[in-house]
């Protein structure tokens, strides 16, 4: 709770067993962006408002943008960037910007997607490490909670659980799956889940 802090201790002990991250690697590494807002500003075009969680974003520099529905992901070109309403030519790690963009229109973008280098492959399901922070009575397979990591959102179900059931307190690897579409994570990337009085935490540990 974060009233009472009851269960932070076993929380404290699942966040020791995750891996250390590099500071410096995380700001040289290719730019990653999660897109919160989507706007078609007049004379803009399309903008969008994300986190930088990786890397640098330069303006003129062409990135893949998704994923849609069907998992796809198109190219676009920043054309501009600001940061508290000030035009910059870079932005990097830890801030949240607008990005003017070229390639695609805003009725193509969802709060979720990301922007990033290279040929993005998305996950429908992955492995993941849990720790069951409160759930009023027991989870078993075919469970069902709304998944959140950076601007995701999304349920996922528990398809398999190792320990097959599990109650607040627990530790377990399970295999996720997203109910709607494909979404963007990573190995090693947190995220928390929640339904009802239900609240858990994970890491993903490799896509399926």
């Amino acid at each position: 709770s974060n009233v009472t802090g009851k269960g932070l201790d076993l929380l404290i002990k699942f966040l020791h067993l995750l891996p250390p991250e590099s500071e410096a690697s995380r700001d040289i590494e290719p730019p990653l962006v999660y897109i919160d807002e989507v706007y078609n500003v007049t004379g803009v075009g399309t903008v969008v408002l994300g986190s930088v969680v990786r890397g640098k974003v330069n303006i003129n520099e062409s990135l893949m943008i998704g994923p849609n529905k069907a998992g796809e992901f198109k190219e676009v070109r920043v054309k501009s960037i600001q940061v508290n309403r000030i035009f910059v030519d870079s932005v990097s790690r830890g801030n949240i910007a607008t990005f003017a963009i070229q390639g695609i229109d805003k009725e193509s973008l969802r709060k979720g997607m990301v922007m990033l280098k290279g040929s993005p492959k998305v996950i429908r399901r992955f492995k993941a490490k849990i720790f069951i922070l409160h759930h009023p009575t027991t989870i078993r397979e075919g469970y069902v909670a709304t998944l959140h990591s950076y601007t995701i959102r999304q349920a996922a179900r528990f398809e398999k659980i190792q320990n097959k059931v599990l109650r607040t307190g627990d530790t377990s690897e399970v295999i996720l799956s997203f109910l709607y579409r494909p979404e963007y994570l990573e190995r090693g990337q947190i995220f928390v889940f929640r339904e009802g009085r239900t609240r858990g935490v994970g890491m993903v540990l490799e896509p399926l």
